[in-house]
């Protein structure tokens, strides 16, 4: 196929070509008439450059800012919308390890143009809500409540669910026969549970205290690259983790069950800026990653790290 681009340089070439020719042609028989149209060709080719020029500045102007929250996998999601955007040339800007309501408030704003988030998130932190339905109503409600309220578009899910879950070691699972949080809950008083700088301040944490009735001995915040090491070396008997993290198996782990339903699905999906909805290109691009990772892929994109 012959590119708009191409056929605008070709018409180009032949209106310079038709200028050079009365230009000769002007001086050779010493006529004002034969200039006037080498007047009007150079001002369509002034013309064409500077909107040329225009329209390519204004692209390369127009930054994409990308945020992400301060874990690996929204670190590899972050990178992953980054690859996509620019391939069609837009500058991108990636802000990294923000904050889950602080992230909201910039993409509200249009301060943040794009990243993924989880349903139940944006369920429990933006919705406030304290039900659980199923995925399919959430993310229904979640879609309508967003672009209602404040004009964010959920584009849709990128293909994984990442719940929380609270994890602990096999064996000991295995020697004190704990399958679930509940089963949990009479050996708490003893216990330490490590988290992320969020996961004791979030709804979440609090409804699982509250359905399960947990009273831990301590509640020790972690850098989320230290969580796991933390409880192999046996200095936390708990975790908060994501419950298709691979570091679960590698390190022998065990996800409780939620049986009390403390927690909501997290299906990943992206959500845009009220600005970057305006950008018809860029949106349809994005919309080429519906779908596009799967539990199994995103769990062998964390484990080559």
């Amino acid at each position: 196929a012959i590119s708009i681009g191409c056929i605008a340089a070709a018409l180009l070439a032949i209106i310079v070509d038709q200028m050079i020719y009365m230009t000769e042609l002007a001086i050779s028989k010493r006529k004002s008439m034969y200039a006037i149209p080498v007047i009007i060709g150079f001002l369509l080719v002034i013309t064409f450059s500077v909107y040329t020029f225009v329209s390519k500045s204004d692209k390369n102007q127009f930054v994409v800012d990308i945020g992400s929250k301060p874990f690996t996998e929204q670190y590899i999601l972050a990178e992953y919308l980054d690859e996509t955007v620019s391939e069609l040339e837009f500058q991108t800007e990636l802000h990294s390890g923000m904050g889950t309501m602080i992230l909201f408030e910039a993409l509200k704003n249009s301060e943040i143009d794009l990243y993924v988030d989880y349903s139940g998130t944006i369920w429990t932190n933006v919705l406030k809500r304290e039900d659980i339905p199923s995925k399919e109503q959430i993310l229904s409600e979640m879609t309508e409540y967003l672009d209602k309220e404040f004009g964010i578009k959920t584009l849709g899910k990128v293909g994984f669910e990442n719940t929380y879950a609270l994890v602990v070691k096999k064996n000991f699972a295995d020697s004190l026969r704990i399958e679930s949080i509940s089963d949990l809950q009479k050996f708490a008083p003893n216990l330490s549970i490590g988290s992320d700088y969020e996961f004791f301040t979030r709804p979440e944490w609090q409804s699982i205290e509250e359905k399960y009735e947990l009273t831990f001995k301590d509640e020790i915040t972690l850098d989320p690259t230290l969580m796991y090491q933390a409880i192999e070396n046996d200095e936390v008997e708990v975790i908060s983790a994501y419950s298709t993290d691979g570091r679960i198996a590698a390190f022998n782990l065990f996800a409780l069950n939620d049986p009390f339903q403390a927690l909501p699905p997290y299906d990943a999906v992206i959500l845009i800026s009220p600005e970057l909805a305006k950008e018809e290109a860029i949106v349809n691009k994005l919309k080429k990653l519906i779908n596009s990772i799967d539990n199994k892929k995103k769990c062998k994109m964390l484990t080559k790290l």
